[in-house]
């Protein structure tokens, strides 16, 4: 256990250390917390000071006022939670945090020469009583609700007290984790991300279930309905005990909060780990959706021309080379979200690029073959894994960055021709 408060310590450590233990605030933070620091400079006759510099460090003359008086805490230690292992480590070939460096050292060639070696954590529920969850934007943190401790292994960020809101939310029952550093707005990381923590969570405690509160981030929108309403009727849970939070907010459980070993010390989707029982769980529950199925052996390729990055700079010149080799083109974005479910679920063949049109590869029912377009240092392994975990082919092609920014690529249609005739061959 490390004790911040420190006499020894000057008060600029003191109190940095507690708005950040992870270092410096995070971007996303900047803003609150500055709001919050804005209050606190004026009440303490310091308001021609700027709270926060560009960088993040909270003013001298601030901590000087304020160190001594509301800054400090403990860190509590992971062996104070309790631990339950929900899936066993091990080898895995599978799990690659992003593949920009294999893709730059090998050319596109062997991505999967070097994974082999790499053991798979094992997959952990955590748990711990009396504790506050404080949100702020896209982060959270764990806080004891007795003592001013900060639980590391549980949170996202590190909030000092003179920072929380005061209005505290009780909540009757335990509360479950779901959310995590990336928004819940994205479909791709609700369905990565999130629904597999709430799926384990089932398949671990069935006798908490009624009784748990679940948390996620971002404004609650018709994706989530689309998932979530059948499954809360399917264990019996009440749709208002599932929180879609982004905003200012304390939560205080009656009983235990929740966490899973990804959500800090990885930092990976769950599904990244490619593990057979993550898979199994989630797909299961997808199947008892009965969602239609559009076409029957398509082939399928999911342009990005309705994104903002990570676009195919001349997928014009690839159309010809597409159409040859019998591929229907789409935009996702154009599609209403049951359409875009429906299309993926009834193709043989889904090529694209690297992007969130690939997370609907959860919903198929059996095996396909996967191939992503991809830029030469951004992505992750995430459609990979899960191809690859389900039995499917999974093949890549490395663009070459185009000038047009925002992480867009080029792929010459020769290369694309040639990829194919592999491929579609294998």
């Amino acid at each position: 256990m490390r004790l911040v408060r420190n006499p020894a310590s000057s008060p600029s450590e003191i109190l940095n250390a507690f708005l950040a233990f992870e270092g410096r605030l995070a971007a996303n933070m900047h803003r609150a917390v500055s709001e919050r620091l804005k209050t606190i400079a004026a009440e303490a006759g310091l308001a021609a000071h700027p709270p926060l510099s560009a960088g993040g460090a909270v003013h001298p003359a601030l901590l000087e006022r304020y160190a001594s008086q509301e800054a400090g805490g403990f860190l509590v230690p992971d062996n104070a939670l309790e631990e339950t292992v929900l899936i066993e480590g091990g080898p895995n070939e599978l799990w690659e945090p992003r593949i920009g460096h294999d893709f730059r050292a090998a050319g596109g060639l062997s991505i999967g020469a070097s994974l082999g070696a790499r053991t798979r954590p094992p997959y952990v529920l955590l748990e711990r009583e009396f504790a506050d969850v404080v949100i702020i934007h896209e982060g959270y943190a764990t806080i004891s609700a007795v003592e001013p401790t900060y639980v590391p292994s549980l949170s996202m960020r590190s909030f000092p007290i003179c920072m929380l809101p005061h209005d505290v939310d009780e909540l009757d029952g335990p509360l479950v984790i779901c959310r995590d550093l990336q928004s819940s707005a994205n479909f791709a990381h609700f369905l990565f991300d999130n629904l597999p923590r709430m799926l384990m969570f089932l398949r671990a405690r069935p006798e908490l279930v009624r009784k748990a509160w679940f948390l996620f981030g971002s404004p609650r929108r018709p994706i989530h309905d689309l998932l979530l309403n059948p499954l809360a009727r399917m264990h019996g849970i009440d749709e208002r005990k599932l929180l879609f939070l982004d905003g200012r907010k304390r939560l205080r459980p009656n009983g235990a909060v929740f966490g899973f070993s990804d959500q800090v010390r990885k930092r990976a989707h769950p599904m990244n780990i490619g593990h057979a029982t993550l898979l199994g769980v989630t797909r299961d529950f997808l199947a008892k959706l009965n969602l239609p199925t559009e076409g029957d052996g398509l082939r399928l390729y999911i342009s990005r021309r309705d994104a903002r990055s990570r676009r195919v700079a001349n997928e014009a010149a690839l159309e010809p080379v597409l159409a040859s080799h019998g591929f229907r083109t789409v935009a996702m974005g154009e599609l209403p979200l049951e359409t875009q479910i429906g299309l993926v679920r009834g193709s043989d063949v889904v090529m694209g690029p690297h992007g969130m049109g690939f997370s609907h590869i959860l919903f198929h029912p059996g095996r396909q073959t996967v191939l992503e377009l991809c830029h030469p240092s951004a992505g992750t392994m995430a459609y990979r894994c899960i191809a690859r975990a389900a039995g499917s082919h999974h093949a890549y092609l490395v663009g070459t960055p185009s000038d047009g920014g925002r992480l867009d690529y080029a792929i010459p249609p020769e290369d694309l021709a040639a990829f194919l005739e592999a491929q579609l061959r294998a």
